[in-house]
């Protein structure tokens, strides 16, 4: 394999998601060094590994890849309340 793999199927191997064919492919890409995605599977290892210590917290099962999608497209989500109601709405008001 030439390419990358996604964000999404870097939190889909570490949450176990994917098949063992899959699971073969992408231990061989990382075993051939490539650092770009080293960094992304370490990366996601980190956040599941994390989100594991944190007793009673259960996000969506979504959640994780929801987010690894809108990383790989460069959707940042509004971060504060104020920025979703400061946007100018489409619809008429009243």
């Amino acid at each position: 394999m030439t390419e990358h793999f996604s964000s999404p199927q870097w939190v889909d191997l570490v949450r176990g998601l994917l098949s063992e064919d899959r699971k073969t492919e992408m231990d061989q890409h990382l075993r051939a060094g490539c650092e770009e995605c080293r960094e992304a599977f370490a990366a996601w290892s980190g956040f599941a590994t994390f989100a594991e210590a944190e007793p009673g917290f259960e996000p969506p099962r979504e959640a994780a890849w929801l987010s690894a999608v809108m990383t790989e497209d460069g959707i940042k989500p509004a971060t504060r309340t104020a920025d979703r109601h400061s946007r100018p709405s489409s619809e008429p008001q009243g």
